[in-house]
């Protein structure tokens, strides 16, 4: 049997405003794997209200919409690694 340890966290590594209210995120898988990553998870928490939205990807891009001009958003990229999500992650802040 495999022995596996937690896989590093993913990286951002470029986030690109595409309208007002649109962002692509670009980042990189982790440098260290150990083991098979599944998915990806980018979760988007604006600052002052709390509201999330999150999605889930295997590609290392995202394009988030809906979000709200003037207003500041955390970035948070996750790894699915087998069947458990690690919630060590990379955290960033963006400001629409």
């Amino acid at each position: 049997m495999a022995l596996y340890t937690v896989p590093g966290p993913p990286t951002v590594i470029k986030l690109t405003p595409l309208l007002s209210t649109a962002i692509m995120v670009i980042f990189a898988p982790p440098l260290e794997t150990n083991g098979i990553v599944i998915q990806y998870r980018v979760s988007v928490l604006e600052e002052m209200t709390s509201n999330q939205l999150t999605v889930d990807t295997d590609v290392t891009s995202v394009t988030i919409k809906s979000l709200s001009p003037y207003t500041s958003y955390h970035i948070k990229v996750c790894i699915k690694f087998f069947t458990w999500w690690k919630y060590s992650y990379h955290n960033v802040q963006y400001h629409m």
